[in-house]
C-alpha cells in the first residue's frame, strides 16, 4: 500500500466533516464546529502506519473547548500561540469508559473508503453528539475537569480556571498549588525534577485576579 491511499481518505473525511458542519483547522487534521457563543466541538483524526506498508490506521478523538476557560487559561499562562489541541479530548470509542483501548479503522489498498467514512459518520452521530451535548453543560464540564475524570490538556490550569469562574478564587489557588505539588512529588519518585518556574506566571496572575 502506498501513501496515495492516505491522500484518498483525507479528502473524504474533509467532505464528511464539512457535511456535518465542521470546518478544518489550518493544516491540522482537526475539524471545529461552534456551538453557541462559548463552545467549540472538535473532531481530531490521526493517521498512522506503525511501520506497515499495507495499512493506514485511522483513529478519531472528540474534543470540546469552552471560550471562557480557554481565554482565561491562556491569559494566566501568558500564552499567545495557537491552541492546536482541544481543551479536553477523548478517544471516540472509549469516552464512556467501556473500552480503554484506542480504536482504529484499518485502511488497506482494498478497503472501500465509502464504507469506512460511513462507519466514522455513524460513530459521530450516535456517540459524538452525545459527548458534545454532555460537555455543553457548564456544571458537568467543570466537575469533570476539576475532578480529573476526563483527559484534559492542562488539568491544573483549567481546573483552577473553572473554580475561579464559579466564584471560588481561594479554592482555585489552593487547587492549583495542590496539583503542582502532586506533580512535583510524582516527578521526584521518578528521579526527575519538575520545572516549577514554568508554573509561576499562572500562580502570580491567578492571585492578581479580583
Amino acid at each position: 500500500m502506498t501513501k496515495n491511499k492516505k491522500s484518498l481518505i483525507i479528502p473524504s473525511i474533509d467532505a464528511m466533516c464539512a457535511e456535518l458542519g465542521f470546518t478544518k483547522v489550518h493544516k491540522y487534521h482537526r475539524y471545529d464546529r461552534p456551538f453557541g457563543e462559548e463552545f467549540t466541538d472538535s473532531l481530531s483524526f490521526g493517521y498512522s502506519y506503525f511501520g506497515s506498508k499495507e495499512y493506514i490506521y485511522v483513529n478519531m478523538l472528540y474534543g470540546v473547548d469552552n471560550k471562557l476557560l480557554v481565554d482565561l487559561n491562556n491569559k494566566l499562562h501568558e500564552y499567545r500561540g495557537v491552541n492546536i489541541a482541544s481543551m479536553i479530548r477523548i478517544n471516540a470509542w472509549n469516552w464512556k469508559g467501556t473500552d480503554k483501548k484506542d480504536f482504529f479503522w484499518n485502511v488497506t489498498a482494498n478497503t472501500d473508503i465509502n464504507s469506512v467514512i460511513a462507519e466514522i459518520k455513524t460513530n459521530i452521530i450516535t456517540r459524538g453528539y452525545e459527548f458534545f451535548d454532555k460537555y455543553h453543560d457548564w456544571d458537568y464540564l467543570c466537575e469533570m475537569i476539576i475532578t480529573g475524570k476526563v483527559p484534559c490538556i492542562d488539568t491544573p490550569g483549567y481546573g483552577a480556571c473553572a473554580l475561579y469562574l464559579n466564584g471560588k478564587k481561594q479554592e482555585a489557588i489552593d487547587y492549583y498549588e495542590g496539583r503542582i505539588k502532586m506533580a512535583k512529588e510524582k516527578f521526584e519518585k521518578l528521579g526527575r525534577k519538575l520545572r516549577e518556574e514554568e508554573y509561576q506566571p499562572f500562580r502570580d496572575n491567578l492571585k492578581k485576579l479580583p
